[in-house]
């Protein structure tokens, strides 16, 4: 043991290497193993978090459209809502009932959105308003006292909500016989100009009321973040049901706003899954540098093992001797770099540690066993002559 000692001292360049190659080792594995983790987790978060919009389309926009602009059957709207791939879906149909035409919609805040109006004219006194006379600004609704737009929601055997254009009679309309329950008042700033006196109601209602003769003009959702891993298979099964001939007057499209999950998402996964098919090539390669580095710096060591033969050390001793050094640097390196990987917590658990320690040290007694016997089996007069 203390030739062994005496011998790293002596040698403090060829030490030095050994034992910070076995510590870059654990570190650089730890770092790596840490960067993967933290990479997938950001992957995970994104797929959870980015949304993909979506809209039934006219598949042809050159095509005449048909004169009534509803051209989405209620049964893919119903299909739409229904579905576990979707979420926030925004239905809008108008259907003219007596002299009333009816307006109804899924979401008011997404309504509201969609009818925000655009400055047509500006006059000098800087009113604002519309060829029609009607002032410019955003839908709103002037809800009665007490109500708010979660009560803008149908349930069978209730009242039906609505809301009634500013300045209508005060009146409610039966429709279809069914009472109604007013909720107030919508200040006319719809896009469709024959719909700015349109009865509001919530869409369930509409298509309640009149069921199969419902058709819809706009048809908006988010694809659930849930199923963005399989958005391809979600695409699929939502073009199969647009373009059934019942769902719709004309020929449909599905259009998938998801070009950020396929750009940015999709790039990142895939670089992550070839870091990670490449982990266990690095570690691969750290091993086979490991087996050629013990047997480098034991065959370093041939004048040495030659003087101890001829002093009478037997070869398995001599072996031991000049393995055992090695050995002791190596595993002194991998414990600072398990100690070095568990400071900051990084994701490679103690038993991996150990594992790829052992895979390491294994790797080194390979090649300082194989550099040893070559050097012990020759004879100690023919390796004096060495030259370094």
């Amino acid at each position: 043991m203390t030739f062994i000692v005496r011998h790293i001292v002596r040698s403090p360049f060829k030490s030095l290497l050994t034992f910070l190659t076995a510590t870059f080792f654990i570190v650089a594995t730890g770092w790596l193993s840490e960067a993967i983790y933290r990479a997938e987790n950001e992957i995970d978060r994104l797929f959870s978090t980015t949304i993909v919009r979506a809209e039934i389309r006219q598949l042809n926009p050159f095509d005449e459209p048909p004169q009534n602009a509803d051209i989405i059957s209620y049964r893919l709207a119903d299909y739409i809502l229904a579905s576990q791939y979707t979420q926030n879906v925004f239905a809008e149909a108008a259907f003219q009932y007596g002299l009333a035409p009816l307006l109804a919609f899924s979401d008011m805040q997404l309504f509201a959105q969609a009818h925000s109006r655009n400055i047509r004219d500006e006059l000098p006194g800087g009113e604002r308003i519309l060829a029609d006379n009607t002032p410019i600004g955003h839908f709103e609704v002037i809800f009665a006292d007490g109500l708010t737009e979660t009560d803008f929601t149908f349930t069978q055997g209730s009242p039906i909500p609505i809301i009634l254009p500013h300045s209508s009679p005060q009146n409610l309309p039966l429709i279809r016989n069914l009472p109604t329950k007013k909720i107030g008042y919508h200040n006319r700033n719809i896009t469709h100009h024959a719909l700015q006196d349109a009865i509001l109601l919530p869409q369930a209602a509409l298509a309640y009321i009149f069921e199969d003769a419902v058709s819809y003009s706009t048809l908006t959702f988010e694809i659930n973040p849930t199923h963005n891993r399989e958005i391809a298979h979600v695409n699929y099964q939502l073009r199969r049901t647009v373009s059934r001939r019942d769902s719709g007057t004309v020929n449909l499209t599905l259009v998938l706003f998801d070009s950020e999950l396929h750009n940015v998402v999709g790039a990142m996964e895939r670089q992550i899954t070839l870091l990670t098919m490449l982990y266990p090539v690095a570690i691969g390669i750290s091993i086979a540098i490991a087996i050629g580095l013990s047997a480098l710096l034991m065959l370093q060591n041939a004048k040495n093992a030659a003087i101890k033969r001829i002093l009478g050390s037997t070869k398995l001793k001599t072996q031991i001797t000049f393995s055992s050094e090695i050995l002791i640097l190596c595993i002194g390196g991998l414990l600072l770099g398990i100690i070095i990987v568990a400071i900051p917590n990084w994701n490679l658990p103690l038993p991996q540690s150990i594992t790829l320690s052992a895979l390491y040290l294994t790797g080194t007694i390979l090649g300082a066993t194989i550099a040893a016997i070559l050097i012990t089996n020759r004879p100690p007069l023919e390796l004096l002559q060495v030259k370094e």
